[in-house]
């Protein structure tokens, strides 16, 4: 906090922890905890915005999105395209003190790779990847330490993508981690009181209120500028406006639209405006016989006015279509939205069996595979407590009554809600609920293979799977000319439009602000904004 008595005020309040109160210190405001600290069961933005200044990667994209050496101080690739061998820094260490050999990067890919592994995985590519997630290896073939600072990464073929698959892996603690049951790994003190190697260390989560970090001296690159960095948990979006004036937080990434320009004249406050990264969504799970019929979800798009789901939002953002960010060439900008078509929508739900033929205003099913005739049309739509999801849940559920759709709103425990609600595999009796997605965490490829390909997560949140999808994002990685990747994931966005196992809504701007005498690089999207925190800087 810039101001002594500021900071005094904060930590009095909320967080009496020990932090002697100084000028190093900035609180960061946000909605939501994360659901973990362990970047390989986390599967919230929220986490990964936090994780980001907690671990480290061999490499990593810098603000410019090129990839640059983490742990890795350099690295050459093999004629073949196919053995890329990295350098590891010997100045590199983890938080409790311990240096980083190029041990733990082959322990990171072993533990991704074992058969009781159950968190994500970009794996597949490597040499013996596979062979090992079967059982038929013990272990990792494709990666091999070389000596305590040389690891190297066989894949199974040449691979476009190499660098940046490889950019998407946390480098795991073996010596934390390698007595523990790669079962267990997800509920190990590593998800909520991590040892990584990033520029800041976890002092104390508290749940539902902050996580406490400092600045990690012994850092292997540029040591932090502000020393103690505070996640401060405020669901209450409307709130962060009176927290940011009064002083008891220095930056919220969540301004409310309706706010941001009365913000804007605040003394003291700067502001910043970008499309946002965050896209808002509702998950069907199509083995449900509301949903499974493609026409049912067609019609779910068209009955929808969108627009008016913006301005719930205050009016800054615009329609989506797609998983991937707008700004990048994956995209598939030739993908028009559904329209707001109620009428084509109810002729779409006569077509698939679901008609109104008592006259109450509710459709039942007439043949409609799994349910017996005369069954009504009605769904819980889960969603949480977050505005920017439980508003359009009230506009979804008024626009589906208005062609006969009754739906109930479930608000759940955002604790639980990815985790075990939103999953059709865990949750058989989920139908249909909000979501969202963050970009710019991940690379386009990893965004549309994580919720696209037949096994992945967004499988199990679906149970939606197409061949030539699946075909399409397989194979892109392979593809070293640009030009035909990126038309591969064109294709694949359209047959996600055409099929709509997700309906996406809308994308709102990120609208910050934060305190004038809080200097920052240069930031041109919402993933900026917390990479870029170990070179923020008090002046003023």
């Amino acid at each position: 906090m810039k101001r002594i008595l500021l900071a005094l005020f904060i930590f009095a309040l909320i967080l009496p922890l020990g932090i002697s109160a100084q000028d190093d210190t900035v609180v960061v405001l946000w909605p939501t905890q994360p659901d973990s600290l362990f970047p390989d069961f986390a599967v919230t933005a929220t986490a990964g915005y936090v994780i980001t200044n907690v671990y480290s990667r061999l490499v990593a994209p810098d603000l410019t999105g090129a990839i640059v050496g983490d742990l890795a101080s350099g690295w050459e690739v093999s004629a073949d395209q196919l053995t890329w061998t990295f350098t590891l820094r010997d100045n590199a260490t983890w938080h409790d003190g311990t240096p980083v050999t190029a041990a733990d990067v082959k322990f990171t890919f072993e533990v991704s790779s074992d058969p009781a592994y159950t968190g994500g995985s970009f794996e597949a590519a490597i040499a013996g990847a596979v062979a090992k997630q079967s059982g038929e290896a013990d272990e990792v073939s494709g990666v091999q330490v070389i000596d305590d600072h040389t690891v190297s990464i066989t894949t199974t073929e040449p691979n476009a993508l190499a660098l940046s698959t490889i950019a998407q892996r946390w480098i795991l603690p073996a010596h934390v981690l390698s007595d523990v049951p790669v079962a267990d790994l997800a509920g190990s003190e590593q998800a909520t009181g991590p040892i990584g190697t990033g520029p800041y260390r976890v002092v104390e989560w508290r749940t539902d209120e902050a996580i406490i970090l400092e600045a990690f001296a012994d850092y292997h690159g540029h040591v932090a500028s502000i020393a103690n960095y505070i996640w401060k948990v405020v669901p209450e979006i409307s709130t962060h406006y009176t927290e940011l004036v009064t002083g008891a937080a220095d930056i919220s990434t969540s301004i409310r639209a309706e706010d941001f320009e009365s913000i804007k004249d605040e003394p003291g406050i700067a502001t910043l405006q970008f499309p946002g990264v965050n896209l808002t969504n509702i998950n069907f799970n199509t083995a449900s016989p509301y949903f499974s019929d493609v026409r049912v979800r067609q019609a779910v798009a068209y009955a929808l006015n969108r627009e008016s789901m913006i301005a719930v939002g205050g009016g800054a953002g615009t329609l989506t279509v797609s998983q991937v960010h707008p700004s990048m060439p994956e995209f598939n900008s030739d993908i028009v939205p559904y329209p707001y078509d109620p009428d084509t929508a109810a002729a779409l739900l006569e077509e698939a069996g679901w008609i109104d033929a008592d006259g109450d205003g509710v459709r039942e099913s007439h043949m409609v595979e799994g349910l017996d005739d005369g069954t009504p049309f009605s769904v819980e739509l889960g969603t949480w407590s977050n505005p920017l999801y439980s508003l359009p849940a009230q506009i979804i559920q008024q626009n589906l009554a208005d062609v006969g759709l009754g739906v109930e709103i479930s608000v759940i425990d955002f604790n639980v809600y990815f985790s075990e609600y939103l999953t059709a595999t865990n949750n058989p009796e989920f139908q249909f609920g909000m979501s969202g997605w963050f970009n710019l965490v991940l690379p386009p490829h990893s965004d549309l293979a994580f919720n696209f390909v037949e096994g992945s997560g967004g499988y199990a949140r679906t149970l939606w799977a197409n061949d030539r999808v699946t075909e399409l994002l397989t194979n892109a990685p392979t593809i070293f000319d640009d030009a035909e990747r990126y038309a591969a994931y064109h294709e694949a966005q359209a047959i996600v439009h055409e099929e709509l196992p997700y309906l996406y809504l809308s994308r709102l701007d990120n609208l910050i602000a934060y305190d004038e005498n809080l200097v920052l690089p240069d930031i041109g999207n919402l993933r900026d904004v917390f990479t870029s925190i170990p070179q923020w800087s008090w002046g003023g």
